[in-house]
């Protein structure tokens, strides 16, 4: 027979609770951690998908410069802005949400190429809101045959949040 000592009782008991504690804690940061990392990782890819979309809505408008274009005598009307009154239209919120300032990818009404009397539209699945672009006229920034153009495009990623408001100065020569 062996003999146990008194002092002894319970002390596997307490290092086996002290163990699965510090266990648990592990367990816990390591899946906060991976939370964490995921949440960011979707975040960006929203991101991503709104500049993406940005992009095609400006590659859109700048198809729209390749024949004469018509602005409108003040403010804006199918993504066509008057130098004088589209810098405060254009850096509106409300602007790029609705209405008929901006025009989506998928209206017949903007996106009309009138030499070739064709609608050329797209409709992108998966994202918020279909992107938009708008042009403003820079009618003092001539140069010989060449006109400048501002060149504007918003795009939604797959969240209504995760939204990219591009910007670029176009040069639009006659050939």
């Amino acid at each position: 027979m062996s003999r146990k000592n008194k002092k002894e009782n319970g002390f596997v008991l307490i290092t086996s609770i002290i163990f699965l504690i510090a266990i648990t804690i592990a367990v816990v940061y390591a899946v906060k951690n991976a939370t964490v990392r995921e949440h960011s990782a979707g975040n960006n890819r929203a991101r991503t998908q709104a500049f993406e979309m940005a992009q095609l809505a400006m590659l859109r408008a700048q198809a729209q410069l390749t024949e004469e274009v018509i602005f409108p005598a003040s403010g804006c009307d199918k993504g066509l802005c008057n130098s004088s009154t589209a810098d405060s239209t254009l850096l509106d919120n409300n602007t790029w949400s609705a209405g008929t300032a901006t025009c989506e990818i998928n209206n017949t009404s903007c996106n009309v190429l009138l030499g070739a009397n064709k609608v050329k539209t797209m409709s992108i699945s998966g994202v918020a809101a279909q992107p938009r672009w708008a042009i403003r006229d820079l009618v003092n920034n001539v140069d010989g045959d060449c006109t400048f153009y501002e060149v504007w495009g918003k795009g939604t990623g797959a969240e209504a949040n995760s939204s990219v408001l591009l910007h670029s100065i176009v040069k639009a020569c006659e050939s």
